[in-house]
C-alpha cells in the first residue's frame, strides 16, 4: 500500500464517528451475536468495515460469508483496540522495517510493540471471536486470512472470496 492511501486512510479515521446507520446496515448482514461484535469496533474500524461493504454491495456482491466478512474482517481490534500512535507506528515500521515489524507483532499486546502485535495478531482473534459467537467455518476463514498475502489460484470458494475481500480492504 502506498504511502499516500495511508495518509489518506489516517484522515479518515480521525473525521470517523459512531453511524446509527452503519449498525443498521451491519444489522442486515449480522447476526445478532455478531452484530455486538461489530459494534464493539472503534469507530474508525467500523466505518472502514461499512465502506468496505458499501464496496461490494456497489459491484453486485452477495454472498452472505463475503458480505459479513466484509464487516468483521477486523474484529479483532475490539479485544484491544489500538490506541492512534500504534496504529500510526505500526503502519510505519510496517512499510519501513516490515520483517522487523514482523518480528515485533509476535506475543502480547503489551508495550511499544502492542500496536505491532494487534496488526499482525488481529486476524486471527478475530477469527476467534467470530466463531465464539457462531460464525460458520467460511466467514472466519475469511477474516483470519484477510492480510495474508493474494492467493495465486482462485481454486476454491474461500479463495475468490478472500481476493474479492482484499480487493475491498485495499480499495479503503
Amino acid at each position: 500500500m502506498t504511502v499516500a492511501y495511508r495518509v489518506s486512510q489516517f484522515l479518515r479515521s480521525l473525521r470517523a464517528r459512531p453511524d446509527d446507520r452503519q449498525i443498521q446496515l451491519a444489522g442486515q448482514y449480522l447476526t445478532t451475536p455478531l452484530l455486538e461484535l461489530y459494534r464493539g469496533l472503534p469507530a474508525a474500524d467500523r466505518a472502514h468495515a461499512a465502506r468496505v461493504l458499501g464496496y461490494l454491495l456497489e459491484r453486485g456482491e452477495k454472498h452472505p460469508d463475503l458480505l459479513a466478512a466484509a464487516l468483521l474482517h477486523d474484529a479483532g481490534k475490539a479485544l484491544h483496540p489500538p490506541r492512534l500512535h500504534e496504529r500510526v507506528l505500526a503502519v510505519l515500521g510496517a512499510r519501513f522495517f516490515p520483517l522487523k515489524a514482523a518480528l515485533w507483532g509476535q506475543g502480547p499486546p503489551c508495550g511499544w510493540r502492542r500496536g505491532f502485535v494487534i496488526a499482525r495478531q488481529h486476524p486471527q482473534w478475530g477469527a476467534e471471536l467470530a466463531a465464539a459467537r457462531g460464525a460458520g467455518s467460511l466467514l472466519c476463514e475469511l477474516i483470519r486470512r484477510h492480510q495474508e498475502p493474494p492467493p495465486a489460484k482462485t481454486d476454491t470458494l474461500a479463495d475468490r472470496l478472500l481476493l474479492r475481500l482484499q480487493e475491498a480492504d485495499g480499495a479503503y
